[in-house]
């Protein structure tokens, strides 16, 4: 999917046939454009198998502490983890 504003429009008219079926959930794989936002309930950035999402972030290349960055996000602000069916 892309993240760009030059490849938004269309995505917004699929967005809106989409969410008249249900919620809508955009997986870019990273991070959008904000303009995405206002297309679905839900934004996914991440790419890659399960085991990897489940592994402790520090092993991860980009290095991130996810103890310390959940403690700087408000808890409203934060999804509950749901495991995809099948994974």
């Amino acid at each position: 999917m892309s993240t760009g504003i030059e490849e938004f429009g269309p995505y917004e008219r699929l967005a809106a046939v989409a969410r008249a079926l249900g919620p809508l959930v955009l997986n870019h794989g990273t991070a959008p454009h904000p303009a995405y936002g206002a297309l679905a309930g839900l934004l996914v950035t991440f790419e890659g198998p399960w085991a990897t999402y489940r592994s402790p972030w520090g092993t991860l290349p980009i290095g991130l502490d996810s103890a310390r960055w959940k403690a700087q996000v408000p808890a409203s602000r934060l999804a509950r983890e749901r495991r995809p069916a099948g994974a």
